[in-house]
């Protein structure tokens, strides 16, 4: 599949850039194929187009919304550590890619007091969330601002078990998760709690989903909310479901019109 084909293409061009020596010539003819072969920077796959079309049953957001209060008030009735821990996770992890839909990478290395932390502001706590520009991949400074009523959630969650150095989804000796087994536990709890395929990225491709159906001309919005400083690349990912809301605002536009006018009599309708 592509995806196997971008990672293997990104190995030859690591061994030709550090092992090989290749002149720059050869190397940024191997940097251009591999930047062809990237699913995310050459548009959603198939795979992501079809999985989404469950979200367009308002039940399936809802549930999606809301998993992570209800993952939370099961951790707080288990009787297990570690099942109380795992939940908690699952929950937080939700809740910050639903409304800050970094990379699982990203999101794995979050840690207390240094990537995010406490704010307060008219009396009111948010988490503060910024990654720094040599860990994110486009190479640019990754900053989010979560929702009060996340920070509240998160809080509650983060009291119910321990981290160690502060790591958000610790591992084992002192070091985070790794991204592939977090990307795996979400997954799987969202799969089994919907019911509908899922995988972690499509957190970035439903932000700009829910975006554009409320507001079909927010590209703007959505490109700053992944993180994405190339324009072309959100339009070109997100113009299928603009258009789709865009006719459908003209649609209700006519709709409108039509219930502001009286229906013409018989007599008025022959003339037309």
């Amino acid at each position: 599949c592509t995806e196997a084909l971008h990672g293997l293409a990104a190995a030859l061009l690591a061994i030709a850039r550090h092992h090989v020596g290749v002149d720059k010539w050869t190397e940024v003819q191997l940097a251009k194929i591999v930047k062809n072969l990237d699913v995310e920077a050459s548009g959603f796959r198939s795979k992501t187009r079809t999985r989404l079309k469950a979200f367009e049953t308002d039940r399936y957001v809802s549930a999606l919304l809301h998993l992570p209060t209800g993952l939370l008030a099961e951790a707080k009735a288990a009787k297990s550590a570690r099942r109380r821990k795992h939940l908690c996770e699952i929950a937080i992890a939700i809740e910050i890619l639903t409304f800050a839909p970094m990379r699982v990478s990203n999101l794995v290395s979050l840690q207390l007091g240094v990537t995010m932390r406490r704010i307060e502001r008219n009396r009111e706590r948010y988490w503060l969330i910024a990654i720094p520009a040599h860990e994110v991949k486009n190479s640019a400074d990754l900053t989010y601002e979560l929702p009060s009523e996340s920070h509240r959630m998160i809080e509650e969650a983060l009291a119910l078990y321990d981290r160690a150095d502060g790591w958000l989804f610790p591992g084992r000796q002192n070091h985070p998760k790794t991204s592939s087994l977090l990307s795996r536990q979400i997954k799987r709890t969202i799969e089994q709690r919907l019911g509908v395929p899922f995988h972690t990225h499509m957190f970035r491709a439903l932000a700009g989903y829910l975006h554009l159906k409320e507001s079909p001309s927010g590209f703007e919005a959505v490109r700053a909310i992944l993180g994405n400083r190339d324009d072309n690349v959100i339009r070109q990912n997100y113009s299928f479901l603009a258009e789709r809301a865009l006719i459908a605002n003209a649609q209700a536009a006519i709709s409108k019109t039509r219930a502001r006018f009286a229906p013409p009599s018989g007599t008025e309708g022959d003339n037309v």
